[in-house]
């Protein structure tokens, strides 16, 4: 799960994700998309941003690494099944593709 998460990730716009060494979860830092403004027509002016409009938008829950210290990425678990995590993913891309400036 985590190497498919994190493939995913580097293949969305705005993304990059590291390979995590441990635990269920990986940061993935947006700083492609701060600055930038989603379908919906928010601000994307930092990570808490970027996770707020994913969860209202792309219906995706992540944590804005802010809250660890580390903006701007977000935090994004994969102790999930496959298929939800893949969707998950998908939607995350979908959500960063749709962003303009």
């Amino acid at each position: 799960r985590r190497n498919m998460m994190v493939e995913l990730l580097n293949a969305t716009y705005g993304l990059n994700c590291a390979m995590p060494g441990g635990a269920f979860y990986a940061f993935a830092s947006c700083e492609g998309l701060i600055g930038r403004t989603s379908a919906s027509g928010k601000h994307l002016g930092t990570d808490e941003d970027v996770a707020l409009a994913l969860l209202e938008e792309a219906n995706v829950a992540v944590m804005h690494g802010s809250a660890f210290g580390l903006g701007p990425y977000i935090r994004i678990a994969y102790a999930l099944g496959d298929d939800a995590l893949k969707a998950a993913c998908i939607a995350i891309q979908d959500f960063c593709q749709a962003t303009h400036c």
